[in-house]
């Protein structure tokens, strides 16, 4: 809150004609007294351009020297002409630090000794200020209404008293007295303009009127105050969302769009409404707003973007296809510590899955499965991996065990009835027995088994993986941080669209020659590109994966969803980084 109110510089004193002697004394007691009031007010004026800077310790440390030079002034000449000014100011420090029965204290003594009206009018409407902020409305809107009858009280003072009696009545529940407060001190402008421009959205949000709290934002935006205030503004678009629904918050957040802010700021807004659209149910467009911000910005509201844009992408995706989605998402935000971490566990899901098809290992399927679901949040592309597991490998012992699993995670009319299929072949099987609460002396040995060789794949996927990515992520982790964020998404997009030129297909020649061109390696792009080194000399031969759709011995209604196993999960192309 912005303080030019009731300020009073240390008056001159009289005319009395004074002995040399005495008045020599007089005179310097006074310039003292003087200058320890005047250098207590600079204290004062520093702090204000400090808060108003954001700088809040700075702020509170000259507040505190402030309130010190105040109470010294005070205390030297507690019955002087410039008492009141002392004490008014010591008063202000305290309320500025947030020391609101101090500020109290002080204020009820400024009334009983000033004989200024402009300071009494200033007095009371600090009072009305520190009791509000002391839990008392209703005595805060008596001071308040006092401050606002003095004639002598000026406009900044006013300003004050309309902003703090309009905050008042809406914690008393009248909204609409605490709108037009909030209008009278918005029309004084000074100081205090934008605080009372944003009590007036807060106002509109508390009521639910999107129209009010519309056309404050706007009011915002047209003054220049929208980008101090913008984190203000993006908390209260939560709290109309939590009340009202999405409606309320947008009526908030649309006038921001016209906004003359950076990217980076642009960038947080996106990701605002990409988290209320998520938190209302609509992933999709969650999704399409987040990777909107990430394409924005170039900071910590881009790289939050991609996160929950590769987030929300794993908790809704329904196939494992979209994990090469999900790391396109994050490879320009490497250089964060969580986006490298879910990168590198979308990767371990990659290996084990190639591991699994390519070489035919059911149980790296089943821990790539388990890693999906526990690792990644990914329900959707977990169970598609466990139907796989089942049906791709129905022979192996632990075939009911990830049918059991994917029936556990939200299956579709289809792929349940594919289930039961499963299920049913597998009548006799110690987890299919366990699941009916039978008991099977072959199921703890099963499970002890199962759980040594899931450990041991999940520690080989995490090395296989570390070893694949080891040149992208070096190339990453090397690369200057600022410039990074500036270029990489630009630079990725260029890779990509030279590589799409050249009808390079996906697959691992593809992300090896990507993987150079963003490190700028041209000599290795056109080795790759004629063939003159293999980009993989190590990895496992391609696996066709198709297969006929299992029968559907079901009474003809709606045509299961899942297609063949390795169809449903469309991972034919799927390659993790070398």
């Amino acid at each position: 809150m912005g303080d030019a109110v009731g300020v009073r510089r240390p008056r001159a004193s009289g005319g009395v004609r004074l002995g040399a002697g005495l008045g020599a004394a007089l005179t310097l007691s006074a310039c003292a007294y003087f200058n320890a009031l005047y250098n207590a007010q600079q204290e004062f004026d520093d702090a204000q351009r400090y808060a108003a800077q954001g700088e809040r310790a700075r702020a509170d440390q000259s507040y505190l020297r402030s309130a010190q030079k105040a109470a010294k002034s005070f205390e030297q000449d507690p019955e002087g002409r410039w008492a009141d000014d002392a004490l008014y100011l010591l008063a202000r420090a305290h309320f500025h630090r947030r020391s609101y029965p101090e500020a109290r204290a002080s204020l009820n003594r400024v009334l009983s000794v000033t004989g200024d009206a402009g300071v009494r009018a200033g007095a009371l409407a600090y009072l009305g200020a520190a009791e509000l902020r002391l839990g008392n409305a209703e005595g805060a809107v008596a001071h308040l209404d006092a401050a606002l009858a003095e004639d002598d009280a000026d406009e900044d003072t006013r300003a004050l008293a309309y902003l703090w009696r309009g905050r008042a009545r809406t914690e008393l529940g009248d909204a609409d007295a605490g709108w037009a407060d909030f209008l009278e001190a918005v029309s004084r402008g000074g100081a205090g303009e934008a605080d009372a421009r944003v009590e007036s959205v807060r106002a509109g949000v508390l009521a639910g009127d999107g129209a009010r709290a519309g056309e404050a934002t706007r009011g915002l935006v047209q003054r220049g105050f929208a980008d101090a205030s913008a984190d203000t503004l993006f908390a209260l678009a939560d709290t109309a969302s939590a009340l009202w629904g999405n409606a309320v918050a947008d009526a908030v957040l649309e006038p921001l769009e016209d906004a003359s802010w950076t990217d980076d700021r642009r960038a947080a807004l996106s990701l605002t409404r990409s988290r209320l659209s998520a938190v209302a149910g609509d992933t999709a467009t969650a999704i399409a707003l987040a990777r909107e911000a990430a394409a924005r910005g170039a900071g910590a509201a881009a790289t939050d973007a991609r996160l929950d844009a590769a987030r929300w992408t794993l908790a809704t995706s329904p196939d494992a296809d979209d994990l090469r989605e999900v790391r396109a998402i994050l490879l320009p935000a490497l250089a964060d510590d969580r986006a490298r971490t879910l990168i590198q566990e979308v990767e371990v899901v990659g290996v084990l899955l190639e591991t699994g098809l390519t070489s035919n290992q059911p149980l790296a399927l089943f821990t790539a499965g388990e890693m999906a679901r526990d690792d990644l949040r990914a329900p959707g592309i977990a169970r598609a991996i466990f139907l796989a597991q089942a049906e791709r490998f129905s022979y192996s012992p632990w075939s009911s065990k990830a049918a059991l699993a994917a029936a556990q995670l939200g299956p579709t009319p289809g792929q349940r009835r594919r289930i039961d299929r499963l299920l049913a072949a597998a009548n006799d099987d110690p987890y299919v027995a366990a699941a009916r609460g039978e008991s099977s002396d072959r199921y703890g040995d099963l499970e002890g088994q199962l759980g040594r060789m899931v450990t041991g794949l999940r520690r080989w996927g995490r090395e296989e993986a570390g070893r694949r990515d080891g040149v992208v992520l070096q190339t990453v982790l090397t690369m200057d941080s600022i410039r990074f964020a500036e270029e990489l998404d630009s630079l990725t997009a260029a890779c990509g669209l030279f590589l799409d030129s050249l009808a390079v297909e996906a697959g691992l020649l593809a992300d090896s020659a990507l993987a150079a061109c963003i490190r700028r390696d041209t000599a290795r792009v056109d080795s790759l590109l004629r063939g003159d080194i293999d980009p993989a000399p190590d990895s496992l031969p391609e696996d066709s994966i198709g297969g006929p759709e299992p029968a559907d011995s079901g009474d003809g209604g709606e045509a299961d969803d899942g297609g063949a196993a390795a169809a449903a999960l469309r991972i034919g192309g799927f390659r993790p980084v070398r």
